[in-house]
């Protein structure tokens, strides 16, 4: 019964994710992220594909699909349970918002596809 519970928690948080920030739910087609220093609007959420390449604590840094790098606060993540176990070398996908600093301050993380190819469009 734990497990059932725990693939319906997994399913409901990335359909919201896709419904949160998806292209479908805006009727608006991708954009790119935001370059870093760029401040997001209240409450706007962007989707970022990467590979964790530093971890100090609750920061990482990941490396975009582009080969920048992105730091990300995963404090909001960790707290609320919304992480996967965070290795050096694993593609993720973050889902947050940017602060004025270029920080992506995540509010949740999941695997990824190990070859950016298979990943979707950042957002």
């Amino acid at each position: 019964m734990k497990r059932i519970r725990l693939v319906i928690v997994v399913m409901a948080m990335v359909a919201g994710t896709w419904s949160i920030c998806g292209p479908a739910a805006s009727g608006q087609q991708s954009q790119a992220a935001p370059q870093p220093g760029a401040q997001d609007a209240a409450g706007s959420l962007h989707q970022l594909y990467g590979t964790i390449s530093h971890i100090e604590g609750s920061q990482l840094t990941i490396e975009a699909r582009d080969q920048r790098m992105v730091q990300v606060d995963a404090t909001a993540a960790i707290k609320s349970r919304r992480t996967i176990i965070l290795t050096a070398g694993r593609a993720i996908n973050v889902l947050g918002s940017y602060d004025a600093n270029g920080v992506l301050h995540a509010q949740a993380i999941q695997r990824a596809k190990s070859s950016s190819a298979g990943w979707p469009a950042d957002h």
